[in-house]
């Protein structure tokens, strides 16, 4: 999952808004950013993705598409990938976290490639520079 799993706000490139854990309610939701507990996102070694908050994670429920914060419990549906592209998934499907930006309400969605769905991350930027890396190293085996 990259080298250093940085902590931070986790917006979409449609908007300002942030991520946001109701811990009220349990639900996630776009929200203006205010940089609380509940809006710092880190992805930990393993994949999950639980906030500064508590220790619960991001959890895909795949009966009816919402994401929420839920109990740890190693599913598929709890291990989280943010690509290069800017895309999010987890090892469930092949949805991507998309953001409703009538709703503000976030969820599992058809990939499409919107702004709504290309999330932006200190941790993308670590992929991106860890996948700028592997490609160094992998031209100077073929040129070194």
């Amino acid at each position: 999952m990259g080298r250093q799993n940085p902590p931070g706000e986790l917006k979409t490139e449609y908007d300002a808004n942030c991520l946001d854990y109701n811990y009220n309610d349990g639900n996630v939701y776009m929200h203006p950013c205010h940089g609380g507990a509940n809006q710092q996102w880190l992805f930990t070694p393993t994949g999950e993705l639980k906030t500064q908050y508590d220790d619960k994670c991001l959890d895909y429920n795949y009966n009816n598409g919402n994401v929420y914060m839920h109990g740890c419990h190693g599913g598929g549906n709890q291990k989280w990938h943010i690509n290069p592209d800017g895309s999010m998934g987890t090892q469930h499907d092949a949805k991507c976290l998309d953001y409703n930006y009538n709703t503000k309400n976030v969820y599992m969605h058809d990939c499409h490639g919107g702004a709504n769905q290309k999330w932006v991350h200190p941790q993308r930027d670590a992929n991106i520079a860890d996948s700028a890396n592997s490609e160094t190293s992998m031209i100077y085996k073929w040129t070194g």
